[in-house]
């Protein structure tokens, strides 16, 4: 599945953002309220999976930035020998 870029670099904050506001949503209308714990599981999992993908991308970036480099010194010094 595809997804335009500017969709795909914004997804973990749009998690976050719903986690936060289905926890808000929980203090606001009270934990005694029947679906409270449900939202509150619901937010904290949200929040959870938007920093774990943002995490993710950011380990997945560097290792391919510092792969990157390596491949590039390595090229550069059997091509001038």
């Amino acid at each position: 599945m595809w997804l335009p870029t500017s969709v795909y670099e914004w997804l973990p904050t749009s998690y976050v953002i719903i986690g936060v506001l289905f926890v808000v949503g929980a203090l606001y209308i009270g934990f005694s309220a029947p679906f409270a714990p449900i939202y509150v599981g619901l937010g904290v999992s949200s929040i959870l999976v938007g920093f774990l993908v943002q995490y993710k991308r950011y380990q997945f970036r560097k290792e391919n930035r510092s792969g990157a480099q390596s491949t590039a010194k390595t090229s550069t010094t059997t091509t001038s020998a």
